[in-house]
């Protein structure tokens, strides 16, 4: 099972499809373009998108852009009635799971849907599993080290060359290191750099 987007501007092809969908238990959402498609992927998850390749506003690949930006990181699986040899490579070359021509078998387009949701959620689960194993080695330090005094010997690290790299500019500082200058200010105190900086 998984949360499909399909974005098609023709109002018959959703329904149709989410029918066939919906006998796999998949949870299916519309969207009529590309900007509508764009605010359904920031309001929520979705593991496959399901778009018409030649949408008439000539934004169809722009879709896996928008796939590659949202955090779920879905998989896009094109479709088309006018395909051809040199669009499939093209779309896939692109970063397209699938590509399907039309018209398909419902079993055709059921298949499909359920290896790009294996796929994404397989995908995830890596990355995951990536991410705790980079952070293994905290877990193996001993009980006794502070690790706390380590981050702030980052951080304090972090300030300094940032504040040496903008020549005590505390405004640009404070913005290639994502705070407020208030933040940096109070940072500055703490790590007793007000000193070795000047103001901008």
């Amino acid at each position: 099972m998984g949360r499909i987007l399909v974005i098609d501007k023709e109002p018959h092809v959703p329904q149709f499809l989410m029918s066939i969908l919906e006998l796999d238990k998949h949870s299916v959402w519309h969207a009529e373009g590309i900007d509508e498609a764009r605010q359904r992927l920031a309001d929520q998850p979705f593991d496959v998108i399901l778009s018409d390749y030649g949408k008439p506003d000539g934004e169809g690949l722009a879709i896996l852009t928008s796939a590659r930006e949202c955090d779920s990181r879905p998989v896009v699986v094109f479709l088309s009635a006018e395909a051809s040899l040199d669009m499939a490579v093209e779309s896939m070359r692109r970063g397209a799971f699938d590509f399907l021509t039309k018209p398909f078998s419902a079993e055709r387009l059921r298949t499909a849907v359920q290896r790009a949701c294996e796929h994404t959620q397989a995908s995830r689960q890596n990355g995951h599993a990536a991410a705790r194993a980079n952070l293994g080695w905290i877990e193996a330090l001993p009980p006794s080290f502070d690790l706390r005094r380590l981050l702030s010997t980052v951080e304090k690290a972090v300030i300094e060359r940032t504040l040496q790299a903008t020549c005590g500019a505390q405004a640009e500082a404070a913005r290639r290191l994502g705070l407020s200058r208030s933040d940096l200010s109070y940072k500055l105190l703490k790590y007793d750099l007000r000193k070795e900086t000047t103001v901008s």
